[in-house]
């Protein structure tokens, strides 16, 4: 196996110790030494094994497993550097990335296939469904146990129990009509069960699924990402394809200049099902977020998911306050530098009250930092919630196929001017949700400036997962006179077999409406928004 960079100044032969991994790393070692600029794959098949690759210690945003993380590609403190794979086939086996792109500049990956050989989601085809008793013949699936009435996956010495699952017409791929998380009509850990095998059978199912159709089940472990893009910028990953992930396909934070291009994240050999969790997800990231001529499908979450972190402040001395990553899976992202500009605002109005430029940052540890204030605006005080300003992106998300997944087709909560415009959308729950999260997830923040135009929503929410096809959250509390929301302008979209509103908004100060195609009983809901100029309430 040859990897040659174009300029020929490079050839590296496998490496003695017949690892691939290794080999990856003596290539990247060897372009970073050299200064090459590109590095080409000969068209292949590879298969990487997670124990001989690099393994850097990262934290990875709304994933919850940190520390050591086999990969591939360890691209760290690099620049100006092309890896293409000349449509080469990658296989990974045992929890890994492909690659891991860390502080640094002007990086592009293209032309290349990634898979999973093992992950810990797995599908089985319904063979019986007769008076409350189903019978699944399981496929490929990790090592199972049953632990009481709940079905257990198992790691070595440790275990987790599969918590969901998904109900897929066969045929088609798509999620079956009606259907959620909860599609048995009980969550799947309370129905009692019998492993013998490849087989599984329930009992006493309050809502049965059809004969012929395939069950995915989930498991709430998020291990690894296809990509992960750490604090870098100008990243391009185009003509890339990801089959199947242990997490999500591509997770990019505090980055800037971020492109994916015709890109796929889509299932192969029979597979209803594609990446573990999102197909792209950027957290804190700045500049201009690029999604453009990709397919997004089958993905066990969204396909795409915009914002910030919002951390939770536990005690102001002076011009110091210390805050905490509230919620587990933003653990040691370290989401500030010196010469932010953040707000402060109560949890529940989520209404900013306060604003300070940041002048020191001192991370004690994953869960606590120390900030040093300048310029204090307003008062600041324990129990409030702080965002980034300055972390905040542009987005163009434009001619894209997002179909089949569970949930939303895209979350936006970004600030800069933001652009959905020529997509076909085909999703379970909302095609496009507008959400901010000061409770739980902790997932920042409002939009500014957003035109949703020339889609095609096309049967989107026929699942169970959210309100409305574009659906604008509520806040924990309202204010009078104050919209967390600016301006959303939805305008020349189709929408068909709407079964739910195509839009449901509150909180959104400047909403149009217009010039939208649809039929439906119920087009449009508001909530405190001023909608084509008029206040509603």
């Amino acid at each position: 196996m040859v990897f040659l960079p174009k300029s020929d100044i490079m050839t590296l032969l496998e490496s003695a110790f017949g690892s691939i991994g290794h080999s990856f790393a003596c290539t990247l070692k060897a372009a970073k030494e050299q200064g090459e600029h590109e590095i080409v794959i000969p068209q292949g098949i590879y298969h990487i094994y997670a124990d001989e690759c690099a393994a850097p210690v990262v934290c990875v945003t709304n994933h919850g497993h940190n520390g050591f993380k086999s990969t591939a590609m360890a691209i760290e403190e690099m620049s100006n550097l092309t890896i293409d794979g000349c449509g080469s086939r990658f296989v990974l086996h045992g929890a890994m990335d492909f690659a891991i792109i860390r502080g640094s500049k002007n990086i592009t990956v293209r032309n290349l296939t990634v898979t999973c050989a093992d992950t810990c989601n797995f599908q089985g085809k319904v063979t019986g469904a007769e008076n409350g008793n189903v019978t699944i013949a399981l496929e490929e699936h990790p090592p199972l146990i049953l632990h009481g009435d709940a079905l257990v996956q198992t790691f070595g010495s440790q275990w987790e129990p599969m918590v969901r699952t998904l109900d897929y017409v066969t045929e088609t791929g798509e999620l079956r009509r009606g259907t959620g998380d909860v599609h048995f009509g009980v969550p799947f850990q309370q129905i009692k069960k019998v492993l013998d095998g490849d087989v599984l059978y329930l009992y006493d199912v309050p809502d049965m699924p059809e004969v012929g159709d395939t069950i995915v089940f989930m498991m709430p472990r998020r291990c690894n990402q296809a990509f992960l893009l750490d604090h870098s910028e100008n990243i391009l990953l185009e003509n890339v394809t990801v089959h199947t992930c242990w997490g999500m396909a591509v997770v990019a934070q505090k980055c800037k200049n971020v492109t994916v291009r015709a890109c796929k994240v889509t299932p192969e050999d029979g597979r209803c099902w594609s990446a573990g969790q999102d197909a792209t997800h950027f957290v804190n990231c700045r500049g201009k977020i690029t999604i453009e001529d990709c397919c997004f499908e089958n993905q066990l979450d969204d396909a795409a998911n915009l914002h910030g972190i919002y951390t939770l402040i536990e005690k102001v001395i002076g011009n110091r306050i210390l805050v905490r990553y509230a919620h587990a899976q933003t653990r040691g992202i370290d989401i500030y530098d010196v010469g932010d500009h953040i707000q402060m605002m109560d949890r529940e109005t989520q209404q900013p009250s306060a604003f300070a430029n940041v002048a020191e940052v001192e991370i004690l540890n994953p869960d606590l930092t120390i900030l040093t204030l300048s310029d204090v605006e307003g008062e600041i005080t324990p129990g409030m919630i702080v965002e980034s300003l300055s972390d905040q992106a542009d987005a163009l998300i434009c001619n894209n196929i997002i179909r089949n997944n569970r949930a939303r087709g895209m979350l936006v909560a970004v600030k800069g001017r933001v652009e959905i415009a020529g997509n076909h959308f085909h999703s379970g729950g909302a095609a496009i949700q507008f959400e901010s999260d000061p409770l739980k997830w902790f997932e920042s923040g409002s939009v500014r400036d957003v035109l949703i135009a020339d889609n095609f929503f096309d049967d989107c929410r026929h699942g169970k997962w959210c309100r409305a096809v574009i659906d604008i959250n509520k806040r924990p509390k309202t204010v009078e006179d104050f919209y967390y929301h600016d301006t959303i302008v939805i305008r020349n979209n189709r929408f068909t077999q709407c079964e739910a509103p195509c839009v449901w908004a509150d909180n959104v100060k400047n909403l149009v409406f217009e010039e939208n195609e649809y039929i439906c009983s119920i087009p449009f809901k508001a909530e405190h928004c001023i909608v084509n100029g008029e206040k509603a309430d």
